[in-house]
């Protein structure tokens, strides 16, 4: 007989060559995944108390411990993104059994960027479309990815991206941070 494995999950960001590309300038130290992110679709024909003035067509950060964004969609429709489980569980606590809640969590990925992202993020969206004020956030096309980017600070945003496309993403973050880093030498 031998002995029990303890499975563990593989952090997201060792996942193929993430890692490496994470670790390689010029990303090092300005790009990380956030491995205890968080994120919910919720749809509901009757939206708990207090949502409506959270769920707008862009993000709002939640008060609270930790980071909770709610991103509407349309009536009724947002993707909840946090990195605290408490506070997430308050705000489910709140729904309805009539709600439909799907976890994204393991389906979604969340880098972390910290610098300039308003000049990163301009090689890579809209500019217009860039969140400049922290606690809020917005849906946009991120190099003909769908994406949500949420600012955490002036120098911090994230970026949630379908887990489908994460190193296509990290790889286009290395491209126009290196394009930013250039045009300041």
């Amino acid at each position: 007989m031998t002995d029990a494995v303890i499975l563990r999950p593989i952090p997201r960001a060792a996942i193929g060559d993430m890692a490496a590309l994470l670790d390689a300038p010029p990303l090092r130290g300005r790009v990380s995944v956030v491995e205890s992110g968080l994120v919910f679709y919720l749809r509901s024909l009757a939206p708990p108390a207090g949502w409506a003035e959270h769920a707008s067509s862009e993000a709002e950060r939640i008060d609270g411990p930790g980071n909770l964004f709610v991103v509407g969609l349309r009536s009724g429709e947002a993707i909840v993104v946090s990195d605290d489980d408490a506070a997430m569980k308050r705000l489910l606590e709140r729904t309805n059994e009539t709600d439909v809640i799907v976890d994204r969590s393991h389906g979604s990925i969340v880098f972390d960027l910290r610098g300039d992202v308003d000049a990163w993020l301009a090689r890579l969206a809209d500019a217009a479309a860039i969140p400049r004020v922290p606690g809020r956030g917005t849906r946009l096309r991120c190099i003909d990815v769908s994406a949500v980017v949420l600012r955490l600070a002036p120098e911090r945003a994230w970026v949630v991206a379908d887990r489908s496309v994460d190193h296509y993403v990290c790889r286009w973050l290395a491209y126009a941070l290196d394009g930013t880093l250039s045009d300041r030498q």
